[in-house]
C-alpha cells in the first residue's frame, strides 16, 4: 500500500488504510472484492468520497490490495470477434521472457539427473570440489564475455536482486552517517531500481529522478547537472524494458569516472545483444538475468568492479566472495552461463536479422493500421522491441483479442489486475494514453516474416472492431 500511494503521489490517511483493511479482509475471508455499497456499510465511506481518495475509485483499491479482479462499469471492454488459426499460438513477448533454448535445456537435464554431481560448492568433500570447479568455470565465461575477471562476477536470484544488492550494497555503506547521501537515477528504469531507491528516500537518502527526453533517450548532461558533493550513487539502464530505447552508458560513464562517482547500469535487456564492457565503459555495477538471454528463470548477476566494496543484502555464509549468502543453485549457474555464451556468438548476426524484422513489422503497421505511433527512438533502441500506441484503442481489450487468437503481447496496463495506472515510463515521456492504447511487441530468435504477417492478417480488423 505504501508502495502504490508513492507511485501515484498519494498521501496515505486513516481512511485510505481502513478502507484498504476491509477490501483485502473481505476478499480473502469471502474470495470476492467487496462492492461500493459493503465498504459503506463497513467503513462509513460513500462512493464519492472513496473516488476523490483514491484515483481511480474502487478499481485502484482492488490494485492497491492485490485483488486481481474489477467489477461493473470498470471492468475490461469487450474483446474483438476475431478468430486466429486453430493450434496456431505466436509469442510477441520476448521483451518479458524467453524460452530457454535446446542447448540449454539438455545441460540442465544433465546437471539435475545427477551426471555432472550434486556436491555443494561450499563443502570439502570431493563432490564439493567438483560443484566448485563448475560454479568457477562459469564464472570465468561470463566474465570472459564482458572482459572481466572471475572475482567481478556474483551470482544472484534474478535480475531484480542483482539491482538490489548493487543499489541496497552501496547504500549501506553511508547508513552511519547523518546526512545519508545522494542518488541519482532515471524516471524509466526497472521498478527493482525505481522501488529500491524510494526504500532508500524512506531511511533518508536523497533522490534525484532525471526525466528522459520525449524520445525515451536519457541526455547525459541532465545526470551531470544533477550530481553534488553528496552524490553516492547514480543508476541508469542501458535499454529500457518497455520502450527499447537505449541509453548512452558508455558517455555518461565517462562523465561519472571523471566525477569518480559509482556507475550501476541495469543491462537485463542489453546483456547478450549489445557488447558491454563495464570497466572499458565507466560502469562500477552492472545487472544481468537470464530468462532474457533463452535461459532459466531465477538465476542472475551482478558485476561489480574491484574498486566498490558491497555490504551484502542477504546474510548468513561466505558464498560469493562474502556478497551473497545462500547454497550456490550450481545448475542455473551452468545454464546462465551456456545462454550468455550462445547469445554472445549470435549476437551480430541476431541484431542484423531482427533489424529487419523490426523494419518488416513497421512497414506493414503502417500499410495496414492508420494513426500507430512507436513510442521510444527509432534509431536508438533495441531492434525486438516495439512499442506501439494504437489510437482510439483500449490496450486490455486489445491484448485479450490478441490472446484469444493466440498470441502472446505485453500491455503497458494489467486489465486482469484490476490495475488501471498508466505505465511510469509512459508517463515519463508524455505518451498520450487517454487516446491511445499501447501494447508492447517483443521479437526473438523464433520469429519470422511468416509470424509477421499472420499478425497483421488478424490485427487490423480488430484494431477496427475495438475502434468502433
Amino acid at each position: 500500500m505504501n508502495q502504490m500511494s508513492r507511485r501515484t503521489g498519494v498521501t496515505l490517511t486513516e481512511a485510505h488504510r481502513k478502507i484498504l483493511t476491509f477490501a483485502h479482509t473481505h476478499y480473502e475471508t469471502h474470495g470476492v472484492p467487496p462492492l461500493y455499497t459493503a465498504i459503506q456499510k463497513a467503513t462509513g465511506t460513500d462512493r464519492p468520497t472513496l473516488e476523490r481518495l483514491f484515483p481511480h475509485g474502487i478499481a485502484s483499491v482492488y490494485a492497491w490490495c492485490g485483488i486481481p479482479v474489477k467489477q461493473g462499469e470498470d471492468g475490461c471492454k469487450p474483446v474483438a470477434e476475431v478468430t486466429g488459426e486453430p493450434g496456431r499460438a505466436l509469442f510477441l513477448d520476448h521483451n518479458a521472457t524467453t524460452p530457454p533454448r535446446a542447448e540449454v535445456r539438455d545441460l540442465m537435464a544433465r546437471y539435475y539427473s545427477g551426471e555432472m554431481g550434486f556436491g555443494n560448492p561450499s563443502s570439502s568433500s570431493p563432490e564439493g570440489k567438483a560443484a566448485f570447479d563448475l560454479v568457477m568455470n562459469a564464472r570465468k565465461s561470463i566474465a570472459g564475455l564482458i572482459d572481466a575477471q572471475p572475482q567481478n562476477i556474483i551470482f544472484t536470484g534474478s535480475g531484480s536482486e542483482a539491482n538490489n544488492l548493487a543499489i541496497k550494497g552501496i547504500a549501506c555503506r553511508y547508513m552511519d552517517s547523518p546526512a545519508k547521501g545522494h542518488i541519482i537515477t532515471t524516471e524509466i528504469e526497472h521498478p527493482s531500481v525505481i522501488e529500491s531507491v524510494h526504500f532508500l528516500g524512506m531511511l533518508g537518502f536523497d533522490i534525484s529522478f532525471i526525466p528522459p527526453k520525449k524520445d525515451g533517450t536519457i541526455d547525459p548532461t541532465a545526470i551531470m547537472e544533477a550530481l553534488r558533493s553528496d552524490t553516492i550513487l547514480v543508476c541508469a539502464m542501458a535499454a529500457n524494458n518497455e520502450i527499447g530505447t537505449i541509453t548512452p552508458i558508455r558517455k555518461i560513464g565517462a562523465l561519472l569516472k571523471m566525477a569518480e562517482v559509482p556507475f550501476m547500469v541495469d543491462a537485463v535487456q542489453a546483456f547478450g545483444r549489445l557488447p558491454l564492457s563495464p570497466k572499458e565503459m565507466g560502469v562500477t555495477l552492472m545487472s544481468f538475468s537470464g530468462h532474457k538471454i533463452y535461459g532459466p528463470k531465477g538465476i542472475g548477476a551482478l558485476y561489480v568492479d574491484d574498486s566498490v566494496d558491497l555490504v551484502p543484502v542477504i546474510h548468513g555464509g561466505g558464498q560469493e566472495l562474502g556478497r551473497r549468502a545462500g547454497t550456490e543453485n550450481v545448475g542455473h549457474i551452468i545454464a546462465l552461463a551456456k545462454a550468455a555464451q550462445l547469445a554472445h556468438h549470435e549476437m551480430d548476426e541476431e541484431w542484423d536479422r531482427l533489424t529487419r524484422l523490426n523494419a518488416y513489422f513497421l512497414d506493414r503497421l503502417h500499410a495496414s493500421v492508420t494513426g500507430c505511433v512507436v513510442n521510444g527512438s527509432l534509431t536508438a533502441r533495441i531492434p525486438h522491441n516495439l512499442s506501439i500506441g494504437f489510437p482510439g484503442v483500449d490496450a486490455g481489450a486489445l491484448l485479450l483479442s490478441l490472446a484469444n487468437a493466440g498470441i502472446a503481447v505485453s500491455s503497458g496496463s494489467a486489465c486482469h489486475s484490476g490495475s488501471r495506472e498508466v505505465s511510469h515510463v509512459l508517463h515519463a515521456i508524455q505518451a498520450d494514453s487517454t487516446r491511445y492504447g499501447t501494447l508492447r511487441f517483443g521479437l526473438g530468435r523464433s520469429t519470422t516474416r511468416e509470424d509477421i504477417d499472420y499478425l497483421f492478417s488478424l490485427l487490423p480488423e480488430m484494431v477496427r472492431q475495438l475502434q468502433g
